[in-house]
């Protein structure tokens, strides 16, 4: 799908001159009408706001953090709201002043520990004590690490008790987000209404390494703990955050503290609490391991939402939208296995940079998504609670894991709900948008650069091919059983890229191709197989044939495989109709199959949708059908991009090119190079990247010239 972009800036971030100049990188406002790639995760942006390094290698820190018990107290950001003379409310840095203290259960895991480092970014510490002794000297944050040390009694296998009194500091909008009522965020698309903020509304925002923004922590996705988040608001205000709500104590001084705990281990990224005036919308999701027994589903949303009954996305349509979490929850569980956690519900933001993001029990989801009843994007982040917060990335080398396998379970998704032949439309989706991003000149999955750790055409769609091919080629009762045992080995831990690979290995014995062989390629080397592929049939006896077919790998670009070592799936048609497939391993550049068949195709072709890949050139010989032999040409002709069109022409014999060109005489494209056998030819023509126009087909074969003109209309 294409969308035009409608960005429309908001004066209210004059406020924040350090901060306007990446509102690009931070912030999706209602009114720009995106494609739907740029939006799906929290994370989904190509511009991450980067003034720290990002750690990807898997280096762990001679301690596990067991426990954070978090209080934060956010009175002061959410009680005040101010206007400008001209009646715009804004927030100034007074407001976004706030305290907080993290008392963190820590076991001491090697010999030798002389201190404790913890992430910490501009945060001011006020006091620490040291299982229940206060600190007589408090340490500050030195290039965002918080060294703390510690006594030399304290040995390998001790558990200790630190806690770390501290105030927020930052004037940046990037961890903690805080924004006022009546805020102006941007026009509606196709309406002349203006979309403001609905109520005063705090929340954080940490993949992937801003939690340390907002808390004192080990900022590492492979270390998980348990929490309990405790958050101090005005009367009025309700919080939402990780797990379930213990209680909830009311003081005399008009304010409320809401105490949630998560009974799972959670990544500090995937920690979060937002505060604002939401209504709740209350669901069950009845288990499908036990129909009795019930999980909650919560949405926070504002009242306007929450009462809204227009469906033609000139509302936010909170009913509509949701309706359908539960169905998504069961299905999901069939797929994989039991829902993981507590529960589950999502709380709307807005502004938000993101399109949703996948706090575990708690997916904080872009306002926008209520108008435009974003089911993918939805079904997306509920994915992500077994596939990124269940199981999570060691590093962020690893991202692939996480965000590979919740975009390819929109499709999982569109399959149950709908049928397969969407998910392969959705997957054919992922794979073109792959090819629009670079294709073969895009880095690989696995270790991204740190400053495209989120793009859109390999840590999501190229990725999600990854779980797509290894379905195609262990098929679905291999591949889902090994993957729901990888789900219950790994559960509520985080794995590497080996590890995922090494289970598979310990898992499925003697699959088609070895899986050293397809991390290798798919994982840890960029790019895809480029095919062409010649096919020829002769007749054996009565009914009797033989197809001959030659795959050809032309694929050629720094670090890509010269030979994938694939499996391929070739489709032999008659009369339009697929009447006989094959699974053909390539394991070299030029590779020859013959095919025993009962029938004369009248085409062969590469199933795209099997493994990613693309094929520029299709030719299948067609010297046993006498009907056709003469009847030269392109067809069909007109042709629109989308189609699938075919050259048919005559060889005779050794070095055969085809070329095409535009109107102007400029060579766009090139078909094919080979030696053929002389002949009759069926030859697809690739023109799906072609604008609308006359072009020319130019046949060669040795002093043999054909011209076919050719008209293509998008």
């Amino acid at each position: 799908m294409n969308y035009k972009l409608f960005i429309i800036l908001i004066s209210f971030f004059t406020y924040y001159e350090s901060y306007s100049l990446s509102i690009y990188e931070k912030i999706f406002i209602d009114g720009y009408k995106y494609e739907r790639k740029e939006i799906l995760c929290g994370h989904s942006h190509s511009a991450i706001k980067n003034d720290y390094l990002l750690v990807s290698n898997l280096v762990r820190r001679p301690y596990n953090i067991l426990s954070y018990n978090l209080f934060m107290d956010w009175v002061n950001p959410l009680i005040h709201e101010k206007f400008n003379i001209n009646g715009v409310a804004f927030v100034d840095s007074t407001d976004r002043i706030w305290k907080g203290i993290n008392t963190m259960k820590i076991r001491i895991d090697s010999v030798n520990v002389s201190s404790i480092e913890l992430d910490a970014v501009n945060l001011l510490i006020n006091s620490i004590t040291l299982n229940s002794i206060k600190l007589s000297s408090t340490p500050q944050p030195v290039n965002n690490i918080l060294s703390i040390p510690l006594p030399p009694a304290i040995k390998q296998g001790d558990t200790i008790s630190l806690s770390i009194d501290y105030t927020y500091i930052s004037n940046i909008q990037d961890g903690f987000f805080l924004y006022p009522k009546k805020m102006f965020v941007g026009i509606i698309p196709n309406t002349n209404d203006s979309a403001w903020i609905e109520e005063r509304i705090a929340y954080t925002m940490s993949q992937p390494e801003s939690a340390r923004k907002w808390m004192p922590c080990n900022d590492n996705p492979y270390d998980k703990a348990l929490a309990t988040i405790k958050v101090r608001v005005p009367l009025g205000f309700t919080v939402a955050s990780n797990g379930l709500l213990k209680k909830i104590d009311t003081l005399t001084d008009k304010t409320t503290i809401f105490y949630w705990s998560d009974d799972s281990p959670i990544a500090t990224y995937l920690m979060a609490a937002t505060a604002s005036k939401y209504v709740i919308m209350n669901d069950w999701y009845k288990k499908v391991t036990n129909p009795e027994d019930s999980i909650p589903v919560l949405h926070y949303v504002w009242e306007k939402d929450y009462n809204s009954t227009k469906t033609d996305g000139t509302e936010y349509n909170a009913k509509r939208a949701l309706s359908t979490t539960s169905l998504m929850m069961k299905i999901f569980s069939e797929a994989f296995f039991e829902y993981p956690f507590s529960k589950y519900g999502t709380v709307i933001l807005q502004p938000f940079w993101a399109g949703g993001m996948e706090h575990q029990t708690l997916s904080s989801i872009n306002r926008v998504w209520l108008r435009t009843n974003e089911q993918f994007g939805l079904a997306h982040e509920l994915a992500h609670q077994w596939l990124g917060d269940l199981i999570t990335c060691a590093t962020w080398k690893d991202i692939w894991i996480n965000e590979g396998g919740a975009t390819w379970s929109e499709a999982l998704y569109a399959e149950s709900a709908i049928n397969k032949s969407f998910y392969k439309t959705l997957m054919l989706n992922r794979r073109a948008n792959y090819f629009r991003g670079g294709g073969l000149a895009l880095f690989r999955c696995y270790d991204p650069p740190m400053k495209d750790l989120f793009n859109y055409y390999v840590t999501y769609a190229k990725s999600s091919w990854i779980y797509h091919m290894l379905r195609n080629i262990l098929g679905d009762k291999v591949f889902f059983s090994t993957l729901r045992n990888l789900l219950n080995e790994f559960k509520y831990n985080s794995l590497t890229t080996e590890d995922f690979k090494e289970f598979f290995i310990r898992s499925v014995p003697n699959p088609p191709v070895s899986f050293d062989s397809f991390f290798n390629q798919w994982v840890y080397s960029p790019g895809h197989p480029i095919f062409e592929l010649i096919s020829e049939t002769y007749k054996k006896f009565d009914n009797k044939y033989l197809t001959k077919i030659t795959l050809k790998q032309t694929q050629s670009f720094p670090d890509v495989p010269e030979v994938f070592i694939t499996p391929v799936k070739v489709d032999f048609y008659d009369s339009s109709e697929i009447k006989h497939s094959e699974i053909l391993i390539t394991d070299s550049r030029i590779k020859t199959f013959d095919i025993a068949l009962d029938f004369l195709p009248d085409s062969v072709s590469i199933d795209t949708t099997y493994i990613l890949c693309e094929v520029t050139s299709m030719i299948t010989n067609i010297n046993e059908v006498s009907d056709n032999k003469t009847l030269e040409g392109i067809f069909p002709n007109p042709a629109i991009s989308s189609q699938d069109v075919k050259l048919r022409t005559s060889v005779f014999g050794n070095k055969f090119l085809i070329e095409i060109y535009d109107a102007l005489g400029k060579k766009v494209k090139n078909i094919i190079d080979a030696e053929l056998s002389e002949g009759s030819y069926d030859i697809s023509l690739p023109i799906d990247d072609l604008p609308s126009g006359n072009y020319f087909v130019l046949v060669k074969n040795i002093n043999h010239y054909k011209a076919y003109k050719l008209v293509i209309y998008n």
